[in-house]
């Protein structure tokens, strides 16, 4: 983007790269997909403190967790 005639000599330019209405589509797509990668990552780690809530303690043992991380990590208080 060239100076315009107006402006001082030494003030510097807003965006001297691209115009910026080409690359505002592409971004505007890549934050909703990294927003719904997210919410999508969000979802699984709250299902799966969920389910494994519903197990017992010697499946959490062998999982390698116990009963206090389990409901440390939930979403809910019980």
């Amino acid at each position: 983007m060239a100076a315009l005639e107006d402006d001082p000599p030494g003030k510097p330019q807003i965006n001297p790269g691209k115009p910026r209405c080409k690359e505002m589509p592409a971004r505007l797509f890549r934050n909703a997909y990294n927003r719904m990668i997210e919410a999508r990552k969000r979802e699984a780690a709250h299902y799966l403190q969920d389910a494994m809530v519903k197990l017992d303690d010697r499946t959490l043992e062998a999982l390698g967790t116990t009963r206090q991380e389990v409901r440390h990590n939930s979403r809910f208080t019980f």
